[in-house]
Order: C-alpha cells, then sequence, then structure tokens
C-alpha cells in the first residue's frame, strides 16, 4: 500500500470534531488524517494514566502513613460503576470501560502495594476484576 500525502487532504473541523472532506480527497489521506487524530488521542491517553498513577502513589503514601489499609473494596466498587454510568452516558460499551477500569485498578494496587510494602492477595483480584464481588460484568449492574 502507498503513503501518499496530498494537498488536496485538507478538511474542515467542524461542531463536535465531525469531519467534512472537500472533493477529491484519496482515502490514503483521509486515513492519515484519521490516524494522527488518534495518536494526539493515544499520547494524550498515556499522559493522563501516567497522571492518574501519580496520584494513586500520592494515596498510598496518605495510606501508608495513616495506617488506612490499601484495599478498599467500596472504592474500587465506586470506580467501577462510575466508568459503567460515563460509558452509557457517552455511547461507549459500559464492558469496555468497565475492563479499562479493571487494567487502571489492578496497577494503582501494584502501585500501592510496592509503596506500602504489602502484597495483593487474591482477593484483590477478585474484587477489580469484571463481575467480581458487586461486579459489573456486563455493564448492566451498577
Amino acid at each position: 500500500m502507498r503513503h501518499l500525502t496530498l494537498p488536496s487532504a485538507r478538511l474542515i473541523l467542524v461542531r463536535r470534531r465531525r469531519i467534512r472532506w472537500f472533493e477529491g480527497t484519496f482515502p490514503v489521506a483521509k486515513l492519515n488524517v484519521l490516524r494522527a487524530q488518534i495518536d494526539s488521542l493515544d499520547r494524550k491517553l498515556a499522559e493522563i494514566i501516567a497522571e492518574r498513577l501519580g496520584l494513586c502513589a500520592q494515596v498510598a503514601h496518605v495510606k501508608l502513613a495513616e495506617g488506612i489499609s490499601m484495599m478498599q473494596p467500596d472504592r474500587v466498587t465506586a470506580v467501577r460503576e462510575a466508568y459503567a454510568g460515563r460509558a452509557r452516558e457517552l455511547g461507549v460499551s459500559p464492558d469496555l470501560l468497565v475492563q479499562v477500569a479493571v487494567l487502571l485498578i489492578n496497577e494503582a494496587c501494584r502501585l500501592e502495594a510496592g509503596i506500602m510494602g504489602t502484597s495483593i492477595g487474591p482477593h484483590t483480584s477478585e474484587h477489580t476484576r469484571a463481575g467480581g464481588a458487586g461486579g459489573v460484568a456486563d455493564g448492566t449492574r451498577v
């Protein structure tokens, strides 16, 4: 497949990021523009995840200083439910966003355990996996 960058690949951004193309735009050029936007969003997602994990590290330090247990099942459930709710508001699969939440929660638990010098037991994955205790397996129960 040839990679074309042509001057005719101009676009107009209109309300809510909808794109309307000028006549004569080549399909490969359209894909390149869209892929560049996806790459930009992926960079932003990575930055947001890094920022979130930085905050999780701060939470771990507070928990350690205050003698608070690392595992907070109610918080885990609340985060998963919030992701499912946001998904429905945005018209995205609740199952997808719950899976994203589970990945983020598991990484936060791993990070907190390292800071707090504790181990992550099997109960952690029970509370964080989709469909676990108080779960949102299919995104319909929140």
